[in-house]
């Protein structure tokens, strides 16, 4: 068993923070979120979670499992693999070939 204070009761370590996941497993989650306009806590109703969980996920804290993945993209309307792996790339907000052409 692992010792967390000595014998006077005084911590052995100091007290860490939540460190920050190293890999982001749906990196892409805040941009899809904020296109279709919805808040953490919309989303968090629409999959069944808290507005916590999504803002953990989000920021890296936590990983959402897969199927929680699968949640979230059938919500805001990608594939997993757009959430996890795409480059958000949102066609309206590309130059359109007529604003082109007038030039």
């Amino acid at each position: 068993m692992t010792r967390h204070r000595d014998e006077e009761g005084n911590r052995l370590e100091p007290r860490t923070r939540m460190r920050k996941s190293t890999t982001a497993p749906v990196p892409n989650l805040l941009a899809y979120r904020t296109r279709r306009t919805l808040t953490q806590e919309d989303l968090a109703k629409m999959i069944g979670s808290n507005n916590s969980a999504v803002s953990m996920w989000e920021t890296g804290y936590h990983d959402p499992s897969f199927r929680i993945i699968r949640r979230l993209a059938a919500a805001l309307q990608v594939t997993p693999e757009d959430l996890r792996f795409g480059t958000p790339n949102f066609e309206e907000d590309a130059p359109s070939q007529s604003a082109e052409e007038a030039r």
